[in-house]
C-alpha cells in the first residue's frame, strides 16, 4: 500500500479502498480506469493519476560515464512483479 500512496494526492484511506476493493497489487496494477472509478472516494483526477502512473513508461537516467541509459521501472511496478512471486 506504501507504494499507492506515492501518487499525488492518493491517501491512506484511498489505498485501503483499494487494496479491500482489489484484493492485491497486482489486481490493482492491470485494473481498468473504469474499475478504479467504482472504488468509493476515488475521482477523476485520482483515477487517471493512479492509472497513469501505473501505465507511464520507464523513466531513463544516463549514466555519467558511458552516456548511456539505463532503465528504472517505476516502485508500483517492482512491488507487484515481487507480490507475485
Amino acid at each position: 500500500q506504501d507504494c499507492l500512496g506515492c501518487v499525488r494526492s492518493v491517501n491512506k484511506t484511498d489505498t485501503t479502498t483499494l487494496a479491500s476493493n482489489f484484493g492485491s497489487l497486482k489486481a490493482i496494477l492491470s485494473a481498468s480506469r473504469e474499475e478504479l472509478a467504482l472504488c468509493p472516494g476515488l475521482g477523476d483526477k485520482k483515477v487517471e493519476r493512479l492509472y497513469s502512473a501505473f501505465h507511464a513508461p520507464f523513466a531513463g537516467a544516463q549514466t555519467k560515464k558511458s552516456g548511456a541509459q539505463s532503465w528504472k521501472p517505476q516502485k508500483a511496478v517492482l512491488a507487484a512483479q515481487e507480490e507475485g512471486e
